[in-house]
């Protein structure tokens, strides 16, 4: 596969002269963890460091027919032991040498609620306003409780790790691979307003392709493993 940082040449005219400026972008592919036991109980897992499941580690390993083919030159995983378990699964013992790990790829942050059902949250929070009602701007920084991270929160840390990857990458030949979980890929969704108006499932084994360009702009080019749903309408998946 062909290197994924290019050099994007845009032309405008100033009094009259042909200016040309670069435009790089670098494609980052995002995955989540496989499954953990937490995953099967419907707990909480926010930054509580679970482990991979039997069922997980296949997952994870099960993720290289995704990406064959693609020669990642930098990768970088969440510090949690489910997101960096789950990138040396699918990189192998050749290559994970190589993962950085970053707590600004944690999932989102639960605070009080870690370890708890998550229905019993969303009783709670259902009793005192409809989430299916909110804007999509109110959604994205609503924070369910003062210890809990809106999505806004974990978007603007993601933002860090991508713009440290956009200043570094300048020698880099080929595309980065993020090893994350599920809120955060939500959380990148929802703040770009990929289809905008959804509400958004993210699977164990996921995967995201975004494209950051040097100008500031991310965009989202495919996903897999994402369910999505109007508010208050059946979910469907692509």
């Amino acid at each position: 596969m062909k290197a994924e940082i290019e050099q994007i040449h845009n032309t405008y005219k100033v009094h009259g002269l042909t200016v040309i400026t670069q435009n790089r972008f670098v494609d980052i592919y995002m995955i989540r963890h496989g499954e953990t036991d937490w995953n099967i109980e419907k707990k909480i897992q926010g930054h509580t460091d679970t482990q991979l499941n039997a069922k997980g580690k296949l997952q994870a390993q099960q993720l290289q027919e995704k990406f064959t083919g693609i020669n990642f030159t930098k990768v970088v995983s969440s510090d949690l032991i489910r997101a960096r378990l789950t990138a040396e699964l699918f990189l192998g013992p050749d290559k994970s040498a190589m993962i950085e790990t970053s707590p600004l790829l944690r999932e989102r942050c639960f605070g009080i609620w870690e370890g708890r059902p998550f229905a019993e949250l969303k009783s709670q929070v259902d009793q005192t306003i409809n989430l299916d009602n909110m804007t999509q701007e109110e959604y994205v920084c609503f924070k369910w409780h003062d210890t809990i991270e809106s999505y806004f929160d974990v978007y603007e840390r993601i933002k860090t790790v991508i713009r440290s990857i956009l200043i570094g990458s300048s020698m880099s030949e080929g595309p980065v691979l993020l090893s994350s979980h599920g809120a955060v890929m939500r959380a990148i969704l929802y703040s770009l307003k990929f289809q905008f108006g959804y509400r958004w499932e993210v699977a164990n084994g996921a995967s995201l392709k975004l494209r950051a360009h040097s100008d500031g702009r991310i965009v989202v080019t495919a996903c897999e493993g994402v369910t999505m749903r109007k508010a208050n309408e059946i979910w469907f998946s692509f």
